[in-house]
Order: structure tokens, then C-alpha cells, then sequence
């Protein structure tokens, strides 16, 4: 007999449902130096399957209300983690703020953002006929204009990034399907067409530019 819980006593739809607020109450071990409480962090996912939202919550609630520092570069080449904290933001950060790796507290109001090594994304291009029209504010064809938009896109994709916190740059690896609809491709039946430009294809600075 399968059974489903929640940190709160009910069960409910067999989701994990905590109760924040009650979870304040946890023992914290005693801390002779005044650590900061973290606002936000940062966390990279491990690449070889789905980390779940079950697992994110979990490390989320064992850490609650303890220290944390975000792991070196050496130590995140190496690990074998599911989930790896590469930066935190103390109340008060700015995006000018130099790079730190002090300890913050974890508290039930800090945002946790997850990182993924790879992401999919696919994009859907209207091409029916009314893109054949100028746009009287441009002066150019809708049809030009889709295309600069999705060159803007895909460099945008591609550009590697640093992590707020950080100044290690974050490659992660980026696959796009594209698709083309149009209202003329197959003209045996009435029904919406969609054409597949690109497949997976792998996202890269380099290959961005001769497309």
C-alpha cells in the first residue's frame, strides 16, 4: 500500500507539501561568529538525468537555517553531487559587489535558483503570408524582421554568461529545435503546417555566427 506525506502531517495529491513557517523551529547549532543571512543562491544541477523538484526541496530543508558556502571551481570539476551551491547573496548584495565565498545563513525567505548544465529550447517562426507585408514603422518586410529577431535570439542563447556572484563563466550546453509555420507548406489539407528547420541542433557562438 503506497502512502504519501507531507512535513506539515497531511497528505495531499502525494506531493511533498512543507510547512516553512513550522520548520523555523529547528535546532541550530551555536555560531560564536555573526554570519549573514543569505537572500539568494545559486545551485548547478548534476547533467546525467532530471533532478527532480523532490530532490531540491530536500537539500533545501537539510540545510535550513545552517551555514553554507558555495563550493570552489576545483571542488565542482570533481563532484559527483546532485546539486552544487556555486554562489551565495547576502541581504544587500549588488550586482557590483566583488565575488565572495563567505558563509551565509539559509533561511526559510532565501530564493534558491537552479542551474542546468543543458537546456532545450524550440522556437516556433511564423512564416504565413501576411510576414510578406511591410511594417510602415520599419520600413521593412515582417518576414526580415522574424529573422533578425531569432539571429538576436539564438546569439543571445549561446553567449556564455558569469553566474551573479561569480567570475567563473557558465557554458551550459544549449539545443534548439526550430520550426516553421506556414499556411502554403502542404497544400493537400486545410489543417496548420509545421515544418522542422533545425533538430537538436547544439547552440554554439561559432555556429551561431554562419547561420
Amino acid at each position: 500500500m503506497s502512502r504519501c506525506w507531507c512535513v506539515n502531517g497531511g497528505a495531499r495529491g502525494g506531493a511533498l507539501e512543507p510547512n516553512i513557517w513550522a520548520l523555523q523551529r529547528k535546532t541550530v547549532d551555536p555560531d560564536p561568529q555573526s554570519v549573514e543571512e543569505a537572500d539568494q543562491i545559486y545551485l548547478l544541477m548534476k547533467e546525467d538525468y532530471r533532478i527532480s523538484r523532490n530532490v531540491r526541496l530536500a537539500w533545501f530543508l537539510s540545510k535550513l537555517n545552517q551555514s553554507i558556502r558555495p563550493a570552489s571551481p576545483s571542488e565542482l570539476q570533481t563532484s559527483e553531487n546532485e546539486l552544487d551551491l556555486i554562489a551565495v547573496h547576502p541581504k544587500g548584495w549588488q550586482p557590483e559587489s566583488p565575488p565572495t565565498t563567505d558563509p551565509c545563513t539559509l533561511m526559510p525567505s532565501t530564493r534558491a535558483t537552479f542551474l542546468a548544465r543543458r537546456y532545450r529550447f524550440i522556437i516556433e517562426l511564423d512564416l504565413s503570408p501576411s510576414t510578406g507585408i511591410v511594417d510602415d514603422s520599419t520600413g521593412e518586410m515582417i518576414f526580415d524582421e522574424v529573422f533578425h529577431a531569432l539571429s538576436k535570439c539564438l546569439a543571445g542563447l549561446a553567449q556564455p554568461f558569469k553566474v551573479p556572484g561569480t567570475d567563473q563563466l557558465f557554458r551550459p550546453k544549449i539545443f534548439i529545435t526550430i520550426l516553421v509555420y506556414s499556411s502554403i507548406i502542404g497544400l493537400t489539407s486545410p489543417q496548420v503546417r509545421f515544418s522542422s528547420v533545425f533538430q537538436s541542433f547544439r547552440a554554439s557562438s561559432a555556429k551561431v555566427s554562419h547561420l
